[in-house]
């Protein structure tokens, strides 16, 4: 491993003090600096500059609809301090296909499963620190499965009205990114299908 680099210390420092929180042995912080990506780039104005980043495998994220119904997740992020409404996702394993690791996620965090998709494109949440590209699906007609959550997760899980979910986003009640992202493609792809502006 490279000798830690003085110059990204908060970074680190941010980095520590989520895998504290999140109960993780400090031994994987070999990991995680090895996902600080550098380099050196061209500025707009030709000018040599140091830049660094967090590499980020990716991740996918589930609209799962049911009668006019969504499923969201209530969880709290150490981060913030505070509880989130989310839809299902999670973190792409290494090599592992986005529409995988979407049903993956939504088995293991809510208990149902799908044969219903539909993609929804990406997103890019934290361009200016982070390669991190977020694939966003639609699942349908779900089905039960076997809910099986990683040691230490803890949700609550909520049916809400399609609309009223999208309008808690509109209202800033539902403010994270993927959801806010994921919410409103769902929106756009019912709205082509069905011809009906929501």
């Amino acid at each position: 491993m490279a000798a830690l680099n003085w110059a990204y210390m908060p970074v680190y420092v941010w980095i520590l003090r989520i895998i504290w929180l999140a109960g993780i042995p400090v031994g994987l912080f070999a990991f995680v600096h090895a996902a600080l990506q550098r380099a050196e780039a061209f500025t707009a104005v030709d000018k040599l500059t140091k830049i660094a980043w967090l590499g980020i495998t990716g991740a996918a994220a589930v609209v799962l609809l049911k009668e006019g119904k969504i499923l969201l997740e209530r969880q709290w992020r150490y981060p913030l301090g505070r509880a989130f409404w989310e839809v299902p996702a999670g973190k792409l394993e290494a090599g592992e296909d986005p529409a995988l690791c979407a049903a993956r996620e939504l088995e293991e965090e809510t208990g149902y499963a799908s044969d219903t998709w539909t993609p929804l494109g990406t997103i890019c949440p934290g361009i200016g620190y982070s390669n991190e590209v977020i694939s966003l699906y639609l699942a349908e007609n779900p089905r039960k499965g076997s809910r099986h959550l990683d040691p230490g997760e803890f949700l609550d899980l909520a049916w809400i009205p399609f609309e009223e979910a999208v309008r808690m986003a509109e209202t800033g009640e539902i403010d994270d990114a993927k959801t806010i992202g994921a919410l409103f493609r769902a929106e756009k792809c019912l709205e082509k299908r069905t011809g009906i502006k929501r």
